[in-house]
């Protein structure tokens, strides 16, 4: 494959990032890399670990050695076996036990991602007045539409006399 950034050598440096649910992929040259400040991870040479390289899964500030201080050497999660170090190198937790084994490093790097601690869903938008006049006619004509089929004429009577106020503007009940 070739470089996107020059066209001309081969890419060595592939890197995929997710951002907001959305991936993008790049995949260029070691000079091409080197240029945009891509560094290919665990070469002396470069010296740019991937925690550096994507902003830091566990934050600039751990990548850096400032507040966030690491758990002592060696902890790993009960359930999976997972350290923290192996969660910032692969950018993914080894299991769901892992966030509360290191819950303190971890918080301020997931607040920063998703922009919240709790996950609270999508909720679809209340819906509007026309939506709920409009929900509340089809529902009146398929009543309407039974009471017929029964030969419930009063009723179907009265049923169109409810549509025809809900279709000259009177609000959804």
């Amino acid at each position: 494959m070739l470089c996107e950034q020059c066209k001309q050598r081969e890419a060595t440096t592939h890197v995929r990032r997710v951002v907001n649910g959305e991936a993008e992929e790049f995949h260029l040259c070691a000079a091409c890399a080197g240029e945009a400040g891509l560094h290919a991870p665990g070469i002396p040479e470069f010296g740019l670990h991937l925690s550096e390289l994507f902003g830091g899964f566990l934050g600039n500030s751990f990548a850096q050695g400032a507040s966030a201080a690491p758990p002592p050497t060696g902890q790993r999660c009960a359930f999976c076996g997972c350290s923290l170090q192996e969660i910032a190198r692969s950018g993914q937790a080894g299991c769901a036990q892992c966030y509360q084994t290191f819950r303190e490093q971890l918080q301020p790097s997931l607040k920063r991602i998703h922009g919240a601690l709790q996950h609270t869903g999508k909720r679809p938008a209340a819906p509007s007045e026309a939506q709920r006049r409009e929900e509340r006619l089809r529902h009146l004509r398929e009543k309407i539409a039974a009471a017929v089929a029964e030969e419930r004429y009063e009723e179907a009577a009265r049923l169109r006399d409810e549509i025809k106020g809900l279709e000259e503007g009177g609000a959804a009940q």
